[in-house]
Parts: C-alpha cells; sequence; structure tokens
C-alpha cells in the first residue's frame, strides 16, 4: 500500500513538472536564439524528451534487484540536485534575443524588461 502512494504521488509531480517542459519547447527558444537558429533550438527540446523516454527503458538492464533500485534512486536524485542548482544559478528569465531586441541593459529591472518588451509587440509576459 505505502509504494502505490509514493507512485500516485510521483504521477502526480511529474505531470505537473512535464507540463512546465512542454510548455517551454518554444518559448525558452524564442528568448534565447536568433530567429534562424530556433527551429533548431525547438528540435533539440523536443527530441530530449523522447531520448529520455528511450533512455529510460534501459532502466530494467540496470536495476535488477531492490538494492539496485535503491542505489540506481540515489544515483537519480544526486544528477537531479546537481542539475537544479546549475540551473538555477545560471537561469535568467531575460534571454539575449529579448535583450536585443528591446535595446536592454542588464542591470534592468524586470519590469522594465516587460514594459520594453510589451511597446515592442514581442508579448513575452516577463
Amino acid at each position: 500500500h505505502h509504494s502505490f502512494d509514493q507512485a500516485f504521488a510521483s504521477t502526480i509531480l511529474l505531470g505537473a513538472g512535464a507540463a512546465v517542459v512542454v510548455s517551454s519547447y518554444t518559448v525558452v527558444p524564442e528568448a534565447w536564439f536568433a530567429p534562424e537558429e530556433r527551429g533548431l533550438a525547438t528540435s533539440i527540446a523536443v527530441q530530449s524528451n523522447y531520448a529520455g523516454w528511450a533512455l529510460g527503458s534501459f532502466i530494467p538492464i540496470v536495476v535488477q534487484n531492490p538494492g539496485a533500485m535503491v542505489e540506481f534512486t540515489r544515483v537519480q536524485v544526486v544528477g537531479t540536485v546537481v542539475i537544479l542548482v546549475l540551473f538555477l544559478v545560471a537561469y535568467s528569465t531575460r534571454g539575449p534575443v529579448v535583450e536585443r531586441a528591446a535595446g536592454l541593459h542588464a542591470t534592468a529591472g524586470f519590469a522594465d524588461v516587460d514594459a520594453k518588451a510589451r511597446r515592442l509587440g514581442l508579448g513575452l509576459g516577463l
């Protein structure tokens, strides 16, 4: 019964996370890549999702007993925390393409970015 509750909770969390990831496929390239690079950036983002599913099919080869499952989960947690920390350190809501288009400086506040983006018709809702 306990494992069912964990599976149910993780399914809900994975669904919420997937909603964020799937909705960012075009938003991130629009802010971070030049128009001629956006198609490739969007394709890489979409295909990375499918690559994760494909790589997940190898889990039964690696995890063959409960001890291996615990170790595999531990490695996943450490990897996820490292990636999350790197993301939080490096993330900016303003991509360089938006800054160039709006004539913004690195010190511009979020309100300035949003106001200038709206005036330019970018409608990014920063």
